[in-house]
C-alpha cells in the first residue's frame, strides 16, 4: 500500500504525453520497450521521450536499451485508467460494482453492512438505496459504518466543500496528515463507494486526480443553491385579459341536473357501459357533446360521489333526501373534495392552497410560471430520493414525476377551473389563471358566509295551473326538486319556464311504476307559490286516486293428485292438514310454509310416489 500510494501521487500531474507511454508500458511485457518503438507507436519525437523518462524517474527507467515501468506502475496505470471513465455516478456504482472480483466484493459487502448473498447486480441497488436513497444518506452511512478517523476527516472535509469534488493535493493541504494516512482513507472511501476517484487532464494536460461525492448528489446542491438565490415573490400579470372563462358552481348544477334525469328515468347501459342513443341524446340536451366537461365526465363524477350508481344495466339514482338538504355550494364541495382527492389531482389542490398566501385573488398570474414556482418550493419543503428518471438518476421530490409540470398546468386549466376555483384567460399565447373567491373558500376547511350569499339557494316554487299546467322557473328552481314532475307529468315546452302537463295516463303510468302518488300531491301543496291551489286540480287527482284499481299477483305452489280418494287423504292428515289449502278438493290443493324439497320427503316418508 505505502509503495502503490506513494507511486499513484508521483503520477499526479504528469503530461498527457508521459501518461501514453506508461500506458504503452503497462499493457506489454515487463521487458520493457525501446525509445524508438515508443516514438514510433505514439507518434512522439525520442528526445521527448528520454526527456520524460528522465523527469518521472520515480515510475519510468532506463534499463540497458529500453525503457520500464516500476514494478506497481502497471497497477497505477490501470487505477488511472479506470478514473478517467469514473464519473461518479449511479451508472458508475453498478459498472465498478460488476467488475470488482470475488475477494473485492466481499471486501464491499463488508463494508457496506450487505447480509446474506447478494448478486452483484442486486448489491449495487442495495447499496444505492443505503447511501444515496436521500441526499443526506451517505452521511449517515460513514458516520456508522467502519470507517477509520482519519476516512470520516477527508470526507468531512469535501461534504463541506462548496463543489463536492476537490483534488487529492488540496485535500492533503487541508488534512495536513501523512500522505500514507491520507492515501489509507481515501482507499476506504473509495472501496466503501462513499467517495469517487476521478482523474481528468486539465487545459494543460496535467493529470489532475480528485475525490468527489455522487454525482447526483452534487447536482442536486448545485441545483439546491441556485434555486435559493432565485427565489422571488409572484408577480401579477400586467395586463388584463379581454376574454375571460368563469365557470363557478355551473359543474355542480350540471350534475344536479342529470341526476335529477336520471331519478326520473334510469339510464339503460349497454354491454360496454356506454349509453344506449336514445338515453345519451336525452342527456345530451343537460349536457351538450362540446361541452367541457363532457357527459361522461360528469356521470363519472356523479358515480364518485355516490349520487348515481349502476344497477345491472341501469344507471340509476339514489335517495335524493339529504343531498335536497343542502345549498348549492355544500354539494360542490363534495364535488371538489372527491374530484381533487384522487392521487393524481392532490397536487394541485396542495399547490394551490401553498400558494393562496402569495397570490391575490382576482389577480391575473401566468399558469406554468405559478406551477414552476410552487413545484420548487414544494420541492425545497420535502426530503428528495433518487430515482431514475427518463433513463438517468436524479434526487426529485417524492410525488414528482416525468411530466408532473405538465399535469399539474393541465389540471389548473381543466379541473380547477371546471370546480370555479379559478378563471382562465390567455394573453399574447400565455395561459393565465385568477384566484377567486370560491377556490379561496373551498380551500378552507369551513366554507366562508359570503360565499353561501354569493351563490344563494334556489327558489323552490312552482305554479300550478287549473288547466293541469305545472309552470317551473327555469334559473329559479333547484333541478332535483324537478324529479317528481318528471315522473309524475310531461314535459310540454321547455326554455326560460318549463312547463309540464299533468294527465291521468301520466299520473297512472307514476303509480304503476312504483311512485307515491300521496307524495306527489303533497309536494305540489308545499311548493306551490302562493296560497292558492286549484280546487279542481285538488277533487281531480283525489278521483284519480280514489278510482286506481289495485290487484295483487302471488307465486302459489299446488299439489296435484289424479285419484280423490288420495287427496282426501292427505287433506285429513294431521301432519299435513296445516299445510295444505285446498283448490280443488278433489285434484287441487295449495301448500304454504313448507319447501318442496321438505315437502317431497315427508311424502316419500309416508310411503307417496311424488312425480
Amino acid at each position: 500500500m505505502r509503495h502503490a500510494a506513494s507511486l499513484l501521487a508521483a503520477m499526479e500531474g504528469i503530461s498527457r504525453s508521459a501518461f501514453r507511454i506508461a500506458r504503452e508500458l503497462a499493457n506489454n511485457s515487463r521487458s520493457g520497450l525501446t525509445v524508438r518503438f515508443l516514438s514510433k507507436k505514439l507518434e512522439i519525437p525520442d528526445e521527448e521521450i528520454e526527456y520524460l523518462v528522465d523527469i518521472n524517474h520515480r515510475f519510468l527507467f532506463v534499463d540497458l536499451t529500453k525503457i520500464k515501468i516500476a514494478a506497481e506502475g502497471a497497477n497505477a496505470v490501470r487505477r488511472i485508467m479506470r478514473g478517467l471513465e469514473n464519473h461518479g455516478d449511479v451508472p458508475s456504482i453498478f459498472r465498478h460494482v460488476k467488475s470488482l472480483s470475488a475477494q473485492e466484493f466481499r471486501v464491499l459487502e463488508e463494508i457496506a453492512g450487505l447480509d446474506g448473498p447478494l448478486a452483484k447486480k442486486a448489491a449495487a441497488e442495495e447499496i444505492i438505496a443505503r447511501c444515496y436513497y436521500q441526499p443526506d444518506s451517505v452521511v449517515s452511512y460513514v458516520a456508522t459504518r467502519s470507517f477509520s478517523p482519519t476516512a470520516r476527516e477527508l470526507f468531512d472535509i469535501i461534504w463541506h466543500s462548496k463543489e463536492g469534488i476537490m483534488p487529492i493535493s488540496k485535500i492533503r493541504a487541508l488534512h495536513g496528515g501523512t500522505e500514507y494516512e491520507i492515501e489509507q482513507g481515501l482507499s476506504e472511501l473509495f472501496d466503501g463507494l462513499a467517495l469517487f476517484e476521478m482523474f481528468r487532464f486539465d487545459v494543460e494536460d496535467r493529470l489532475v486526480r480528485a475525490a468527489g461525492l455522487l454525482s447526483e448528489t452534487r447536482q442536486w446542491r448545485d441545483a439546491s443553491a441556485v434555486r435559493t438565490d432565485a427565489k422571488t415573490r409572484l408577480r401579477p400579470h400586467k395586463n388584463s385579459p379581454a376574454v375571460v372563462e368563469s365557470q363557478g358552481v355551473g359543474f355542480s348544477d350540471r350534475i344536479c341536473r342529470l341526476v335529477a334525469a336520471i331519478a326520473a328515468k334510469p339510464a339503460r347501459l349497454r354491454g360496454d357501459g356506454e349509453l344506449f342513443r336514445e338515453d345519451r341524446k336525452r342527456l345530451s340536451d343537460i349536457v351538450g357533446e362540446e361541452v367541457e366537461p363532457s357527459l361522461n365526465t360528469c356521470l363519472w363524477v356523479a358515480q364518485g360521489v355516490g349520487w348515481l350508481a349502476r344497477v345491472d344495466n341501469e344507471l340509476r339514482a339514489g335517495r335524493l333526501d339529504a343531498l335536497l338538504k343542502l345549498d348549492r355550494v355544500a354539494r360542490h364541495r363534495i364535488i371538489a373534495d372527491w374530484l381533487l382527492g384522487a392521487d393524481k389531482e392532490t397536487m394541485p389542490r396542495h399547490l394551490l392552497a401553498g400558494l393562496a398566501e402569495g397570490i391575490r385573488p382576482g389577480s391575473w398570474y401566468g399558469t406554468v410560471d405559478v406551477v414552476r414556482h410552487a413545484m420548487a418550493a414544494r420541492a425545497d419543503e420535502e426530503q428528495p430520493v433518487l430515482k431514475c428518471m427518463g433513463g438517468h438518476w436524479q434526487y426529485v421530490s417524492p410525488g414528482a414525476s416525468a411530466h408532473s409540470e405538465r399535469s399539474v398546468v393541465r389540471a389548473f386549466e381543466e379541473t380547477l377551473l371546471w370546480l370555479g376555483m379559478v378563471d382562465r384567460a390567455e394573453d399574447n399565447g400565455d395561459s393565465l389563471f385568477r384566484l377567486t373567491e370560491l377556490g379561496v373558500g373551498l380551500l378552507a376547511e369551513t366554507t366562508p358566509l359570503h360565499l353561501a350569499a354569493a351563490f344563494p339557494k334556489h327558489k323552490a316554487e312552482i305554479v300550478v295551473q287549473p288547466n293541469f299546467d305545472i309552470v317551473v322557473p327555469g334559473q329559479d328552481m333547484d333541478p332535483l326538486l324537478t324529479v317528481p314532475l318528471d315522473q309524475f307529468a310531461e314535459r310540454a315546452s321547455t326554455g326560460k319556464a318549463t312547463v309540464y302537463h299533468l294527465s291521468k295516463e301520466s299520473f297512472t303510468r307514476a303509480i304503476q311504476e312504483g311512485h307515491d302518488g300521496d307524495a306527489f300531491v303533497q309536494y305540489l301543496l308545499a311548493h306551490n307559490r302562493g296560497d292558492r291551489f286549484p280546487s279542481n286540480v285538488m277533487t281531480t287527482l283525489e278521483d284519480w286516486r280514489g278510482g286506481i284499481k289495485r290487484v295483487r299477483l302471488r307465486t302459489v305452489q299446488v299439489l296435484e293428485c289424479e285419484d280423490a280418494l288420495i287427496m282426501a287423504d292427505l287433506l285429513h292428515r294431521r301432519k299435513f292438514k296445516k299445510l295444505f289449502s285446498p283448490i280443488d278438493p278433489n285434484k287441487v290443493t295449495a301448500y304454504t310454509r313448507i319447501s318442496k324439497a321438505e315437502l317431497i320427503k315427508q311424502l316419500e316418508k309416508d310411503g307417496f310416489i311424488v312425480d
